[in-house]
């Protein structure tokens, strides 16, 4: 074998009979001679034939010679012409293969193979521009992506094809091609992308690649009873509104018949699984699962407009959204099923349900958004997922004795008036019940924990927390209409807004608690509370918003954060009897001279903040730290070089001293009070838009050119030298 380079020269040869193009091979009579022209290939000899390996030519229209070296082009090699702007190809009747990418990546936009040719190799004419195809029958392999990404309209298959490999036809216009009755295998997206209004499998195919047929226009296919194996995605992506299965297939795979128009399909007895999403978003109105099937994965059905299902027998599990988003008012659930996956009916109409006895699990979401107005539960069941029943209209709910488990928002927003929970409860999760209308719920002896929400927004008149319960999480009874209220013996945390937004006007605190959390009982009318010495910490905001008139602080108490008494009836700040672990009413960060609040301000209070507190320089006033206090004066000490955004926000000041060494005013700091008067120091070089009032209407005094001056004109407000507020005073 050996390797040639055809050299650069140009000779025009002029006979009298014969002209000749470049590279053309020719005999006159018993005369033979060879055109020395460039050829412009690179090419070696192979069993007594030669191999194109290389085009080195400029041209973008090229004729391939018959023979080189009085040998026959046979074949054309890998890469050989591939990425050359090649326009126009013609192919000698020598030719017996075309190699890997021989023709990839040019601009052709026909090619006339001829009857020699038995293999097109892998990617031979990829992500070219041709538009018409007839393949000789002389061919009998076709490699992957051969013809992938042209703009091929019409092709015509030759009639001993046996395989089409995968990516064969790929991202083409094709509206219609005839199978040869000897295909047996389609490969994986061999006709994906293209326009296929019809198609007709041929009795010999066995099997059918993933994607074969994905995204096209086909509204109808007969998938014959040879065929025993299909891919994943085969005909996703079209516009089937008629499909026969093979009686054949075991398996229906991922997305097999996804994103149709599907109205009805007949499941064959040989299927015994249906993987995730195979019928996905189509428009099926009922559907006959066989008794074959043992198991539907995710999705299988989801997003169709289903109003009557069979389930199979043999069924074990309903798999994730299996028919999640459908219109199905009743089902059916076979003694088979032992699971209910998560969303499995998901989105629904179903409006009365039996779970058989056999279920021990219910999925997360499995029934959410559906219309139930009763479901009667398997006996042995052991665990209700977390939203497995919210969003429905159940009223009454019995849970059997042997659940163990009930997860969060697990039938939040129904219309539950009564309910009926199990004595092996050892935790009620967090919105468990949430949203409903419940007047009274009776908590078992066995429950020790009540997580967040889980009783908030109903009709709670009276709740008797059991001894067994050491904590109450978050909003766990808040906004109902408790005016009575037992809390248990073992209870050492009541956590943030438990008891908020209800109607209790007194309750006992057991002395086992140890912290009352922030908001724990605001905005209630509790016009006496007795703290018990076993709390050391009452968080922010816990009492807020009652009708207290007086307060002991016990002396176990060690921390009591901002805003704990705000919003009461207290006539002055003595009305909050300290213990001997509280020395001060001031919420006072000492490390950083912090100001936060203070205990329990009396209403329209006359608020004069030190220059120290223990010792300790008052240096800043923190975010928020009398926001909503209904003050009405504040005197702010030289000493405060920092006020927080939101500081006294919706207070009812008429007028405000900044003091000297300010130099930023936050946003919020002063906004919704009623000032008429501000004074700002000629050390604030800051004041943020929003810091007072939008529609302030007050005069603003300061130094003329300062920040104070600016700021009143932006706001179009009166201004005037702080010269002459003194004066005024006079």
């Amino acid at each position: 074998m050996k390797k040639r380079v055809i050299i650069l020269m140009l000779f025009i040869v002029i006979f009298s009979e014969f002209s000749f193009s470049q590279g053309e091979i020719f005999n006159s009579k018993n005369k033979s001679k060879k055109n020395i022209n460039l050829l412009n290939f690179e090419y070696k000899e192979d069993n007594g034939g030669i191999i194109i390996t290389k085009y080195i030519g400029k041209s973008k229209e090229i004729k391939i010679p018959r023979e080189i070296d009085d040998k026959p082009v046979l074949k054309i090699g890998k890469l050989a012409f591939n990425n050359k702007k090649i326009r126009k190809v013609e192919l000698p009747n020598t030719i017996i293969e075309i190699g890997e990418e021989a023709f990839s990546y040019n601009q052709l936009k026909e090619i006339l193979i001829p009857n020699s040719v038995k293999k097109i190799g892998e990617s031979a004419f990829l992500v070219n521009e041709l538009k018409s195809l007839v393949i000789p029958d002389s061919v009998l392999e076709i490699k992957a992506e051969a013809f992938g990404n042209n703009n091929l309209e019409r092709v015509k298959l030759p009639k001993r094809l046996k395989v089409i490999e995968h990516s064969v036809f790929y991202n083409n216009r094709l509206e219609e091609v005839l199978i040869p009755k000897t295909v047996t295998k389609i490969g994986y997206g061999a006709f994906l992308v293209n326009k296929l209004k019809e198609i007709s499998i041929p009795d010999g195919v066995t099997e059918i690649g993933a994607y074969s047929f994905g995204n096209n226009k086909l509204t109808s296919v007969y998938i014959p009873d040879t065929v025993k194996k299909m891919g994943n995605g085969v005909f996703v992506e079209n516009k089937l509104k008629k499909v026969r299965i093979s009686n054949s297939l075991s398996i229906i795979r991922w997305r097999a018949f996804a994103e149709n128009e599907l109205t009805n399909v007949k499941i064959p007895n040989s299927v015994k699984v249906i993987r995730g999403s195979a019928f996905k978003e189509n428009k099926l109105e009922e559907i006959v699962i066989p008794d074959s099937v043992e198991e539907i994965r995710g999705n299988a059905f989801s997003k169709n407009e289903l109003k009557k299902v069979v389930l199979s027998k043999s069924l074990k599990k309903i798999g994730y959204r299996v028919f999640g988003e459908n219109k199905l008012t009743s089902i059916y659930i076979p003694s088979s099923v032992e699971d209910i996956g998560k969303e499995a009916f998901y989105r629904n109409k179903l409006i009365r349900l039996k779970i058989p006895d056999t279920v021990k699990k219910i999925g997360e979401g499995a029934f959410t958004s559906n219309n139930l107005i009763s479901v009667e539960f398997p006996k042995f069941i052991e665990k209700i997922g977390k939203m497995a029943f919210e969003r429905n209209k159940l009223t009454r709910l019995i849970i059997p004795s042997s659940v163990k488990e009930i997860g969060i928002f697990a039938f939040s927003n129904n219309k539950l008036e009564k309910v009926v929970l199990p004595k092996s409860l050892k935790k009620i999760e967090g919105k468990v019940f949430s949203g409903n209308n419940l007047t009274s719920i009776y908590i078992p002896s066995s429950v020790k924990e009540i997580e967040g929400g889980a009783f908030e927004y109903n009709n709670l008149k009276k709740i008797v927390i059991p001894d067994s319960v050491e904590e109450i999480v978050w909003e766990a009874f808040a906004h109902n209409n408790l005016s009575e209220l037992k809390i248990g013996k073992s209870v050492k945390k009541i956590g943030g807004r438990v008891f908020s937004h209800n109607k209790l006007s007194r309750i006992t605190i057991p002395n086992t608690v140890k912290e009352i959390g922030e908001e724990a009982f605001s905005h209630n009318k509790l016009n006496r509370v007795t703290i018990p010495n076993s709390v050391k910490k009452i968080g922010e905001g816990a009492f807020s918003y009652n009708k207290l008139s007086r307060v002991t602080i016990p002396n176990s108490i060690k921390i009591i954060d901002k805003d704990a008494f705000l919003g009461n009836d207290f006539k002055k700040l003595e009305d909050i009897k300290l213990g001997e672990g509280y020395k001060s009413y001031w919420v006072f960060n000492k490390s950083k001279g912090e100001l936060d609040g203070i205990i329990g301000l009396p209403r329209n209070y006359d608020l004069v903040i030190p220059k120290k507190i223990d010792n300790t320089p008052v240096k800043s006033i923190g975010e928020d730290a009398f926001v909503y206090s209904k003050l009405k004066s504040v005197i702010i000490p030289n000493s405060v070089e920092k006020i927080g955004g939101g500081a006294f926000m919706e207070n009812n000041l008429t007028s405000i001293v900044i003091p000297n060494g300010i130099e930023r005013i936050e946003s919020y700091t002063f906004q919704d009070n009623r000032l008429k008067t501000i004074v700002i120091p000629k050390s604030v070089t800051y004041i943020r838009f929003d810091a007072f009032s939008e529609h302030l209407k007050a005069t603003i005094y300061g130094e003329p050119g300062s920040e104070a001056e600016e700021y009143a004109k932006d706001m179009g407000v009166e201004f005037k030298p702080i010269k002459e507020l003194k004066k005024e005073k006079k």
